[in-house]
């Protein structure tokens, strides 16, 4: 089907409370097990299709039925959504046959069945759901994530493709905890090439066959770990934290979410505080390409998603402005005269950003504007046939917000509280997940390797007109941070004690504190909690006492939460 043909069809991109009974949807299934529906509903995500459960009563019985995410205030427009869904590429994969239209009184938060941590530690691999054995000891190593949700993810949406997909948790001496994303169990290693095939057809890319017997010592120590260790975890904010500004609050709370997609980078920034800091807004953010000044721009906000299960990335970009600041800008975009750009109205929580896009060398690029101009949003899609990225538009969500993806929540604690004692202006906050070139620039010491594939956040603020920052290391289970943060401790312990190098506790937590002749340009005190390592650095000689930086530690929403 052409690019053109897909984008007759209007897509809808409503964020709604769902409460209203004058709301009519589309039900693509109904079930009476709760169990079935969730299995069909991932399936619908797996194959692009956005959608919720809702909770209905026929007859004196509950159903659950999985409807199309987006509402519509009349029967006849529901109707037409059903015929526009029925057409699109993934209808028959999807099995659906028999559209229905319908009202919802309850729908399903994400708690209730979204979450796929249930429990606040790791529990030993559950022999009963490898299938691995002697017997049949090959089989596909899909991907290794450092943390269990985005593998669940991924196993889920290999499931429901009928692929026998199960992790196995694994325990390194010098990267700690892996979870490994696995598919089938073999007696013949040729059999495990052929399903590897089979993944790469389907645009699976980057698996390896894996056999049982190199990886089961592993397997056994992380058994043999969790069995002795309580391993914990939390997840962080519920709310964005009252730090931040109103714009950028705005900002977070209207950016477009994939859940199938995970974060690789966020960063966001407040340009009116950023005057204050004698850094440009390029120091951070360098968006030049798109707006040529930061006149009249309060706020910034950019994602990076990427979908490593089939090699897909997402770059998204928010500005917030003021009197209009984006006016033009859409026009502006389009492509030299020869190549066709389409129009489409792209949803957000409260905005409607009306936009273009085009692709151009295998990219599709979009841009829009609110109708007032002062907000603009910019998309680049990698690695996205037409079909892909119609259904993408439909499928970005903001029935929720950033605070969807755990590494976004728990790193939001490296933000303080709201201090009536001490004022602090928000600059900057960046996430990003820790590549190898971190631990190359470290000598490839121990406890930089086991850092790599965790999350880096660091926010920047203005404290009594100086530069200061937190930044954490998420690593994502209490038992890998204190195990670095002590290797660091012990590294520090054996050079020399003094004033400028030694422990610093902030409350009962063991921490280090080390002077500017150190780190060469500022002073920094470290401690580890929960999956946490925390630093707070000064960033200039010497310009805030240890004292300072303590309390600047204490403030922080990790002793909350």
């Amino acid at each position: 089907m052409k690019l053109k043909h897909f984008f007759t069809i209007l897509i809808f991109f409503f964020v709604t409370s769902f409460s209203f009974s004058e709301d009519w949807f589309v039900c693509l299934g109904s079930f009476s097990d709760l169990k079935n529906a969730r299995n069909y509903s991932l399936l619908l995500k797996a194959n692009f299709f956005k959608n919720r459960i809702a909770l209905a009563e026929v007859n004196g019985r509950k159903v659950y039925r999985v409807l199309y995410d987006s509402v519509c205030d009349s029967k006849e427009k529901a109707r037409l959504l059903s015929e526009r869904i029925y057409q699109r590429p993934y209808s028959v994969p999807c099995k659906l046959d028999d559209l229905w239209i319908c009202t919802a009184d309850e729908f399903l938060s994400f708690d209730d069945y979204g979450k796929t941590n249930s429990a606040d530690s790791l529990k030993s691999n559950d022999i009963n759901e490898i299938p691995l054995s002697d017997e049949k000891p090959y089989s596909v190593q899909v991907g290794s994530y450092k943390e269990e949700s985005p593998a669940k993810r991924d196993q889920e949406r290999l499931q429901a493709k009928n692929i026998d997909a199960y992790i196995l948790k694994t325990y390194d001496d010098d990267t700690y905890i892996s979870f490994d994303l696995h598919a089938g169990a073999f007696k013949t290693k040729e059999e495990s090439e052929e399903l590897q095939k089979e993944l790469e057809n389907i645009g699976i890319q980057g698996t390896k066959v894996s056999d049982f017997e190199d990886i089961k010592d592993s397997v056994e120590k992380f058994n043999s770990l969790a069995s002795s260790t309580n391993i914990s975890y939390g997840e962080g904010v519920t709310e964005i934290p009252d730090i931040f500004p109103e714009e950028v609050k705005t900002l977070i709370s209207e950016f477009p979410i994939n859940p199938n997609f995970q974060i690789e980078t966020i960063e966001i920034l407040d340009v009116e505080n950023i005057s204050e800091t004698g850094y440009s807004e390029s120091d951070f953010i360098n968006e030049r390409s798109l707006i040529n000044n930061f006149d009249n721009v309060s706020a910034i906000s950019k994602a990076v998603y990427k979908d490593d299960l089939y090699n897909k990335k997402i770059i998204v970009r928010i500005f917030s402005g003021s009197d209009g600041r984006f006016a033009g800008m859409k026009d502006n975009f389009l492509p030299n005269e020869g190549k066709e750009a389409f129009q489409v109205d792209f949803w957000a929580k409260t905005q409607v950003f009306n936009c273009y896009f085009y692709k151009q060398d295998g990219v599709f690029n979009l841009l829009g504007t609110t109708k007032d101009e002062n907000q603009l949003i910019s998309m680049e899609a990698l690695n996205f046939s037409d079909e892909e990225f119609t259904a993408l538009l439909g499928d970005m969500t903001n029935d929720s917000n950033l605070l969807i993806y755990p590494e976004v929540r728990k790193n939001l604690l490296t933000l303080p509280k709201k201090s009536s004692a001490t004022k602090r202006d928000f600059v900057y906050f960046k996430l990003k997940q820790i590549g190898d070139d971190y631990a190359e620039e470290r000598g490839y010491v121990n406890w930089a390797r086991a850092i790599v594939g965790h999350w880096q956040a660091n926010s920047y603020f203005i404290q009594d007109g100086k530069k200061i920052t937190t930044g954490f290391f998420d690593l994502d289970y209490d038992y890998n941070s204190k195990q670095v943060h002590t290797q660091f401790m012990e590294a520090h312990e054996a050079i020399s004690i003094d004033e400028k190098n030694h422990p610093s506790d902030i409350f009962d937590e063991p921490g280090w504190y080390v002077g500017s002749h150190f780190l060469n340009s500022s002073n920094e005190l470290s401690f580890a909690k929960k999956s946490y390592i925390i630093a707070i650095n000064s960033y200039e000689p010497d310009c805030f006492s240890e004292e300072a930086l303590k309390d600047l530690a204490k403030d922080l929403q990790i002793w909350d939460k």
